[in-house]
């Protein structure tokens, strides 16, 4: 949005971007799966000079906030299980000033100046499940995982693959 006044032209510029990943892979004949949802929020606004004078400025603002929440899960054929919930977000603020002063119609003098602060966190965790047979499936039924035991001689086949002894989806 742009919006001419007597000072000169104030624009801001809103932005936000949602992204879902949601996925299951048996790349290597086990299950690994990754839910994600996250989002990016940007704001910006600045005030410029008009261009009819020999000093030009822009003073402007910024802020970006970012937001990422996943839950990743590897079950492997030893019964290892790894769950992780990586939660991130990023906070960033700064503050802007541009000046230009045409000396002469093909000299000019510019300097600026800028702050940033940002703040970066990330919390969640890691749990590690050993020994996962069919008989304590029930640990992972609430993340709609189930878990089947077979015998070395006799592999289950699972959606064209042939499985390990111990396996989770």
């Amino acid at each position: 949005i742009n919006w001419k006044n007597s000072l000169g032209t104030l624009t801001t510029v809103l932005a936000r971007v949602d992204t879902t990943v949601d996925y299951d892979s048996y790349s290597n004949g086990l299950k690994f799966g990754n839910d994600t949802e996250a989002y990016q929020n940007t704001l910006e606004v600045r005030l410029a000079s008009t261009d009819e004078n020999r000093f030009r400025w822009l003073l402007g603002g910024f802020y970006y906030l970012e937001n990422q929440n996943a839950f990743q899960y590897n079950m492997q054929s030893t019964g290892f299980a790894l769950l992780s919930t990586p939660d991130l977000e990023n906070t960033s603020t700064a503050l802007f000033a541009d000046g230009t002063f045409s000396v002469t119609d093909s000299f000019r003098l510019s300097a600026g100046v800028r702050f940033t602060k940002e703040k970066k966190e990330q919390s969640g965790g890691y749990v590690t499940q050993t020994g996962v047979a069919a008989a304590n499936f029930a640990t992972f039924a609430p993340f709609g995982i189930q878990c089947f035991t077979a015998s070395p001689t006799a592999r289950i086949n699972f959606a064209g693959y042939l499985m390990p002894t111990n396996f989770c989806v």
